[in-house]
């Protein structure tokens, strides 16, 4: 199975809202497998040659921070400050409620070439500032018959009022498990215009009913209905850059 890498930075580079006006997409980190990145502690233990943990782990990918800074978050009023306001003005987005979920928009991008359940994860294996102070969201989606930007969600699991994170570029922020016994080989590819377009349309669908929720069999079928499998596998052979 053929899998498709890349990041949606085309619409962080055409906002006219972001200041200043940069394209990040030379920052972002490809996914690298996860039995290349198993913490060194962690190798001199037994358990990692045990079929329960080697099968666990096949196919799943380390997704890491592309940038470095630091974030504080007040947690009695949201507030969030960083030593580099713009990055967070342009990827964070603050709780909308009191759930306390914050996002960061990195904007990864995976597709398939068949269908494959693709789910996201928190790093159970790393030790890191995101780890020690947050807990990842998990969600999964078939990227052979979808295709969205896959972003970090996590909610803060510190008692403390004021919680400071130190990301660091390299930093595992998620895997991503795709539960297939195939083998796999994943490529890059340079997002275009025309993938941002079926992109923009796949989010868009989720206002067509109120609240945003749409069950994943109904955009799936809308999906393959409008043949964007075919068209998405098209563009980003065209688009390829080379194998991961």
């Amino acid at each position: 199975m053929n899998l498709y890498y890349s990041n949606d930075e085309i619409v962080k580079s055409e906002n006219n809202l972001v200041s200043p006006k940069a394209d990040m997409s030379m920052a972002f980190l490809p996914p690298e497998p996860l039995n290349r990145n198993i913490p060194e502690k962690l190798t001199l233990s037994n358990y990692v040659r045990c079929p329960a943990f080697t099968d666990t782990i096949k196919n799943t990918y380390a997704l890491k921070f592309p940038f470095s800074f630091k974030i504080k978050i007040n947690q009695s009023t949201g507030e969030i400050d960083s030593d580099n306001p713009d990055l967070v003005k342009t990827y964070f987005v603050n709780p909308t409620d009191k759930s306390g979920v914050v996002q960061i928009q990195l904007g990864t991008l995976f597709f398939a070439d068949q269908s494959c359940i693709a789910s996201q994860i928190h790093p159970y294996m790393h030790v890191n500032s995101l780890t020690q102070n947050a807990n990842v969201l998990q969600g999964e989606y078939d990227i052979g018959k979808w295709i969205r930007p896959i972003n970090l969600a996590f909610i803060v699991n510190s008692t403390q009022k004021e919680v400071v994170y130190d990301f660091k570029r390299g930093d595992v922020y998620s895997y991503l498990r795709l539960y297939t016994d195939q083998k796999t080989r994943m490529y890059e590819f340079n997002n275009t215009p025309d993938i941002q377009q079926i992109i923009v349309r796949c989010l868009s669908l989720k206002f067509a009913k109120s609240q945003g929720n749409m069950p994943l069999k109904e955009v799936y079928d809308s999906f393959l209905r409008k043949k964007y499998n075919k068209k998405l596998i098209q563009l980003v052979k065209e688009n390829k850059i080379g194998e991961i």
